[in-house]
């Protein structure tokens, strides 16, 4: 699957600046995709490459790139493995940023005891036209590795009367970002983070819940950030008949990311 798109436009001001001269710009969007299902595993990939380029403006361009890939078992009933890694590197007049992410998950699926563990990696660099020292970019970008692991395990009880399944688990997610060097003011950023959770779930034909709580703790090297001790909470609820759906939702959470709790689906 491949697809492209271009354009062609005017902005009366692209870098929002006070005294900011117009300029014509021309898009270029290019997407790719593939799929496939060799060996028992099931394999993707999927790019992007967006472009923006000012006509006449002395301005440089604005550039997104993107990369993915993911692997997941399929031939396997009793395990569930999973690995998927991104790249990514943004640029435009007020922003620079490169992202790389390894995320790996492993999942015990049989029987009424399954433990599972997540695990992720990530490399960033960081750079915006923010510092007041110089009123541009900063000398060198902001650069910092993060790691987290997340064991835990849930217990599974089927219900044959009502041809559903509960599950009830508990997990914590361990967590440390590190940067290379501090950041303008010397400011030093490296974080510790720690994050039990208590979480269930339940499926049945056309129903499911999903409950989860945690306490999040995270303690800051820089007495310029506030250690954080937050409590945590997550609710949805699905009904389904016929053709209608109904989903609720409540949340106090961080911003969303891939979870590695195992829940169930009708």
């Amino acid at each position: 699957m491949a697809s492209a798109t271009t354009g062609a436009g005017f902005d009366g001001n692209p870098q929002l600046e006070p005294d900011g001269e117009d300029a014509t710009f021309y898009d270029l969007d290019v997407l790719a995709g593939i799929a496939t299902e060799r060996g028992g595993w099931r394999l993707a990939a999927a790019g992007q490459a967006k472009r923006r380029d000012y006509v006449d403006s002395g301005l440089d361009a604005d550039e997104t790139y993107k990369l993915a890939v993911a692997a997941a078992n399929a031939a396997r009933a009793d395990i569930a493995f999973s690995a998927s890694s991104k790249a990514e590197f943004t640029s435009d007049a007020d922003f620079r940023a490169f992202d790389v992410f390894e995320r790996i998950s492993l999942k015990w699926e049989k029987g009424v005891f399954r433990p599972f563990l997540g695990a992720e990696l990530r490399y960033a660099t960081l750079n915006e036209q923010t510092n007041v020292t110089s009123g541009g970019f900063l000398e060198e970008s902001l650069k910092s590795t993060g790691i987290s692991a997340t064991p835990g395990f849930a217990i599974k009880r089927e219900i044959p009367e009502r041809k559903g399944a509960l599950q009830v688990g508990v997990a914590a997610t361990l967590s440390t970002t590190r940067y290379e060097a501090p950041g303008p003011f010397e400011i030093e950023r490296d974080n510790d983070r720690i994050r039990p959770t208590l979480f269930a779930t339940y499926a049945e034909e056309g129903l499911t819940f999903y409950a989860g709580v945690s306490q999040l703790y995270g303690a800051w090297s820089d007495s310029f950030f506030k250690d954080v001790d937050r409590t945590l909470f997550e609710f949805t609820a699905s009904f389904k008949s016929g053709p209608a759906t109904i989903e609720l939702s409540a949340c106090r959470r961080r911003r969303k990311r891939h979870s590695c709790y195992p829940r169930l689906s009708s």
